[in-house]
C-alpha cells in the first residue's frame, strides 16, 4: 500500500510501464518522401531517482533508477519474512504547491528535504507507512515512503537521494546513417548461429516492436541499450524456421534482442525501410516519427470491434484532455501541458431502429446490482492504458479531433 494524491492514485491505476512514454509533437511540414504532411516530435527522456543511503540490508526489489521518464523503484530489506520492511521511491507530475494532504494524509508535518520544503505524514489510516513527499524541480513531485521503516530512516533515505528530472529528445523522422537490410540479416543469422534459407528485415524502433510483440503475448524486456531509447531505429529481423525476431540496433550494427514470433505481430509491423515500403509507409498520409506507432500498427492492436463503429485518430494529450479531462487523471503521470502524440480510438455503437442498446456494455466493470439502461447510442474512447465511456453520441469536442495521420 503507498499513500498518494487521490488524482495520482486514479492515473496510476490505468498507467504503469507501464505506460511508455510518448512522443510530442513540435510541427508539421509538407511535401516530404511522397507524405502530404511530415510529423516532427520529442520524447522524454530518462529521468533518474537513485538513492544515496539505504538501511543495511536492503535491496533492489522492483522497477528501475533511471529507465523511465518517471523513474520509481523499491527496495526491501533481505529477509525471510513473508512481509518484510521496505522503501518506495516515486515521482510524479505536479505543478501547484505541495500541500501537507501531497501523500493522502491531512496532517503532513513540514520538512526540509536538500533545500527544498516538503512534508513528512504518518498515522491513520495506515500507521505503518511514512512518507516524505518534496519538489526537486518546478513540476515534480519525489517521495519516499517507508513500510515497518522509522521516520528518522525515511527522512535520511530521502535527504540522500539524487533525482534528475527527464529532458527532451528530438525522434528521427528519417533512420540517418544505419546498416543495411542485407547486413542486418547477416548479423542476425550469426546470433542465431548460422545461415537461413530465406529472412525478412522491417525497418521500425522498439517502440513499436515492444507494443506490437506485447500484444499477442508478453510485453518483451529489452537491454539497457534498447529501452534507454526506445525511438531509435532497429531492424527486427525474422528467419525462416526460427521461433524469434532477432531485434538488430540499426546504427550500431548489433544483435540486441530476442522477441518470440507468436502471433502475427511480425506481419503487423510497418517496415519503414525506402526498399519494399511506400514512400509513406504506415496506412496514413502522414510521415510519423520512429516511436510512434503507425496507422496499420494501431489498427493491429485496435482490432475489430464485436460491435459499432471504430475511428483512430492520432492526436496530442492536451487536445484529447481538453475534449475529455477524465481520461488521464489528473494528468500525474502525463504531463498535459506538453503535446505528446497519442492515438485515440473512439468506438460508437447504435441501436438499430426502433431498439435500444444497454449502457454501460457488460464488458465495463459496475458495481453489485447495476441495470443498464437503454439507450439508442453510446460511446467509449481509449487511450493507452485509460479509456471512458459515455452513455450518448460522443461529445462534439471528441468527434472534431483532428486527425495529425489521416488515412492513405
Amino acid at each position: 500500500m503507498r499513500f498518494i494524491p487521490a488524482a495520482l492514485a486514479v492515473a496510476a491505476l490505468g498507467c504503469l510501464a507501464g505506460c511508455g512514454t510518448l512522443p510530442a509533437v513540435q510541427h508539421a511540414a509538407t511535401g516530404t518522401a511522397g507524405c502530404l504532411t511530415v510529423v516532427h516530435g520529442e520524447a522524454s527522456g530518462r529521468g533518474s531517482l537513485e538513492p544515496g543511503w539505504l538501511p543495511g540490508g536492503f535491496r533492489l526489489l522492483a522497477g528501475s533508477q533511471s529507465s523511465s521518464s518517471l523513474p520509481d523503484s523499491t527496495y526491501t530489506e533481505a529477509s525471510k519474512h513473508q512481509d518484510p520492511p521496505r522503501i518506495e521511491f516515486g515521482t510524479f507530475i505536479q505543478a501547484a504547491p505541495l500541500t501537507a494532504a501531497v501523500g493522502g494524509r491531512p496532517d503532513g508535518k513540514p520538512v526540509e528535504v536538500q533545500g527544498h520544503g516538503g512534508f513528512l505524514e504518518s498515522g491513520p489510516p495506515g500507521p505503518q507507512f511514512i512518507g516524505v513527499y518534496w519538489k526537486p524541480a518546478k513540476k515534480y513531485v519525489v517521495s519516499v515512503v517507508g513500510y515497518q521503516v522509522s521516520a528518522a530512516t525515511v527522512l535520511k533515505v530521502a535527504r540522500t537521494a539524487a533525482f534528475t528530472p527527464p529532458g527532451l529528445v528530438r525522434l528521427p523522422v528519417q533512420a540517418g546513417r544505419i546498416v543495411s537490410r542485407q547486413t542486418a540479416i547477416k548479423v542476425a543469422e550469426q546470433a542465431k548461429g548460422g545461415a537461413s534459407r530465406s529472412a525478412v528485415a522491417k525497418l521500425s524502433s522498439w517502440t513499436e516492436v515492444q507494443a506490437l510483440a506485447a500484444h499477442t503475448g508478453r510485453a518483451p524486456a529489452g537491454p539497457g541499450v534498447l529501452s534507454s531509447s526506445p525511438w531509435l531505429p532497429v531492424w527486427a529481423v525474422r528467419l525462416a524456421g526460427s521461433s524469434s525476431v532477432e531485434i538488430v540496433g540499426a546504427r550500431s550494427g548489433q544483435a540486441e534482442a530476442q522477441v518470440s514470433d507468436r502471433g502475427s505481430w511480425f506481419t503487423a509491423l510497418t517496415d519503414r525501410s525506402a526498399a519494399g515500403a511506400r514512400d509513406c509507409p504506415g496506412g496514413s498520409t502522414a510521415l510519423v516519427p520512429f516511436g510512434v506507432l503507425t496507422r496499420d500498427e494501431q489498427t493491429f492492436l485496435s482490432g475489430r470491434p464485436a460491435t459499432g463503429s471504430v475511428r483512430l485518430v492520432l492526436s496530442t494529450v492536451p487536445a484529447v484532455n481538453k475534449a475529455d479531462n477524465g481520461l488521464y487523471g489528473g494528468c500525474i503521470q502525463v504531463n498535459c501541458s506538453v503535446d505528446q502524440l497519442v492515438w485515440v480510438t473512439i468506438t460508437v455503437v447504435r441501436a438499430a431502429p426502433g431498439k435500444t442498446v444497454a449502457c454501460l456494455p457488460g464488458d465495463i466493470s459496475v458495481p453489485a446490482g447495476y441495470k443498464p439502461r437503454g439507450v439508442k447510442e453510446y460511446y467509449s474512447v481509449s487511450v493507452p492504458d485509460n479509456a471512458s465511456v459515455g452513455c450518448k453520441p460522443p461529445p462534439a469536442a471528441l468527434s472534431g479531433l483532428k486527425d495529425l495521420a489521416p488515412p492513405g
